[in-house]
């Protein structure tokens, strides 16, 4: 069995975790999330399939060729979509958006910590920066309680909006995610 590092080639994000000792510095492993690392991955897999396979190997890298010609396209699409933004900043429940923001020069405020839910004197300081910043939106993973979310949306008389990282067909998906934190900026 060959095992594929669909990761090689992706400059990645640090993420600070911890135990119960010490603070842990993790990889987010999110790559997916970001259309200009999804074409990694692309060519990542696409080698592997080649190399357990060599006998389809045209079709494999026809298929590569096809869908990196998608991606390019999408990615054109979000960089025109977020060049103009007066804002730049979009709440999230589960920080798993933090490639699609740093392609598209936006800022993540993420609510949970890593996948821990936040004590009240974090959830006061997102409001204020909610406030501070008219964001209104705050998106949640399907995966995740969205307890946290409906709480500061309460506060800050906002909407709860769901953003799935695990849809099916990943183009619409990423068009779909792009229109709503989109729309969100625009206060």
């Amino acid at each position: 069995m060959l095992v594929v590092d669909t990761s090689t080639g992706v400059e990645l994000i640090e993420t600070a975790g911890s135990s119960c000792h010490e603070k842990i510095l993790t990889a987010d492993p999110h790559i997916w999330l970001s259309p200009k690392n999804a074409m990694i991955i692309v060519e990542e897999i696409c080698d592997g399939l080649v190399e357990v396979d060599p006998e389809n190997a045209e079709a494999y890298r026809r298929n590569r060729d096809d869908y990196l010609l998608r991606l390019e396209e999408l990615d054109r699409e979000l960089e025109s979509a977020f060049s103009g933004a007066s804002r730049r900043e979009f709440i999230v429940l589960h920080p798993a958006w933090s490639y699609f923001a740093r392609d598209y020069a936006l800022v993540q405020v993420a609510i949970l910590e890593g996948d821990k839910e936040p004590g009240p004197r974090y959830l006061a300081e997102i409001v204020e920066v909610a406030r501070e910043e008219n964001l209104t939106t705050i998106f949640v993973d399907p995966n995740f309680s969205p307890k946290s979310a409906e709480i500061i949306a309460g506060e800050i008389g906002g909407r709860v909006v769901p953003l799935d990282p695990l849809a099916e067909d990943y183009i619409e998906n990423m068009r779909a995610v792009s229109r709503e934190i989109g729309r969100s900026l625009e206060g």
